[in-house]
Parts: C-alpha cells; structure tokens; sequence
C-alpha cells in the first residue's frame, strides 16, 4: 500500500442560509495514495465537484478536516493555501480559467511565475511538445480551439510537477478524439513522474481507464459494488 498524500475525515459542506440549508457533502472519510490514478463518478448534483473543490483547498468545509501530507489545510491562511496550491497541488477545470492576456507559454509557467521561481523553460518546452502546443506557444486564449485550451490548461496544471493532480470534467467540452488526447496525456504523465490525480468523470470510459473508480450519490461515497453512481 502507497503512503496517503491526503486524507480527509467526516467532511461536510452546506450551501445556503439558516432559513434554507443544503447540505452537499455529508460526512466523507476519504484516503488518496501516492502515485495512483482514481476517477470519481456520479450524477450531475451529486458532489463531485465540491468535494474536489474542498481536497483541494479552493473551499472551505464546514465540517471534519482535510489532511496534505499530515497538514491541515483548514487551520491555514490564505497565503499559505496559495503557497500549497503552486507547489503540490495541480488542478485542471472544466473551462480552463487561462488568462487572456497571456500566451500559451506564459499560462503555463504562471504558477512559477506568480511563485517568483526561476522559469523552467526546458520543462515547459517539454510540455508544449507533449501536449502538441509547441507552434502555438505565442498565441492567445482566444486564438485557440477547445482542445487546445484544455491542453494549455492541463501544462499549467503540471509545470510544477505536483504530488496530486485534480482534473474536474476535463474532457466535458471536447470531441470524442480530442478527449482521447487528453486521457492520453493524463496517463502520461501518471507513468512518467507518478503524481496521485483525481479525476471526475461523465464519462464510464474515461473513469474506467483509473486504477480506482470511485462513486460519489447524494454527497457521499458509496461503496464499491452499490448502486447510485452514473449509469
């Protein structure tokens, strides 16, 4: 058994008011080890996303503790939840969030940059080339296709070689093929420096190509074999 990069313990998340309360996530005990590949499935309003949002810091919980590596993301700052996010943690969104004003090149170094390191051009070449970006690297966002940006937005996810990987529906606005590519670069990078990637998934084709499919009804896992996740 993987040593766990983070592990979460009876985690809630509520939306709304003291009038009108929706709870989303309901009590979920969760473990991620290093170096393995999980996908997580389920029904649009299920969680998925709010969970990811929470294991990664983007949110706060309302309930129970979320652990990186023994610390508490919930006792820390801001700052130093920003500091975290650059350094361990990479994460892919579903509508890409690239900055328009910067090329391709400089959205995927913008975590080094916004880190003051010094930039790893080598490593982002690399990147550019893996991800079939090389002769786009000086255009914009708004100069790209879908696919296009989906891949801008997975280098910047990676330029800092994170320990854990959260991708939220990358593949939901792309083509059949241009999907394949995605997945393709994914496991890529999973052989090639081994991070722990969560992956949240429609789709039973791409969730099935993770080690670990997970199944999240109603803000909470389900385990494996029951009912409830996407049919």
């Amino acid at each position: 058994m993987n040593t766990p990069i983070i592990v979460c313990r009876n985690l809630k998340k509520t939306y709304g008011n003291r009038q009108r309360k929706n709870e989303v996530i309901h009590g979920i005990s969760l473990e991620l080890e290093k170096g393995t590949f999980y996908s997580m499935i389920g029904k649009s309003g299920s969680g998925k996303t709010t969970l990811l949002y929470l294991l990664s810091g983007l949110l706060k919980a309302d309930g129970g503790e979320i652990l990186l590596e023994g610390k508490n993301l919930e006792q820390m700052t801001e700052a130093e939840l920003e500091r975290i996010r650059r350094k361990k943690i990479g994460f892919v969104f579903q509508d890409y969030q690239l900055l328009p004003e910067l090329t391709v090149r400089e959205n995927i170094l913008l975590p080094q940059i916004l880190d003051g390191q010094d930039l790893d051009e080598e490593w982002s070449s690399q990147i550019l080339e893996k991800l079939g970006l090389t002769s786009l690297a000086d255009r914009f966002p708004d100069e790209l296709s879908g696919g296009e940006q989906q891949r801008t937005a997975i280098g910047r996810a990676i330029v800092n070689r994170p320990d854990i990987l959260f991708a939220d529906e990358p593949t939901g606005n792309l083509d059949n093929k241009t999907s394949e590519e995605v997945l393709d670069f994914l496991l890529s990078v999973h052989r090639e420096y081994r991070p722990a990637i969560l992956l949240v998934t429609h789709d039973l084709d791409l969730a099935r190509s993770a080690e670990v499919v997970l199944h999240i009804a109603d803000g909470r896992l389900l385990e494996p074999g029951k009912a409830g996740g996407e049919q």
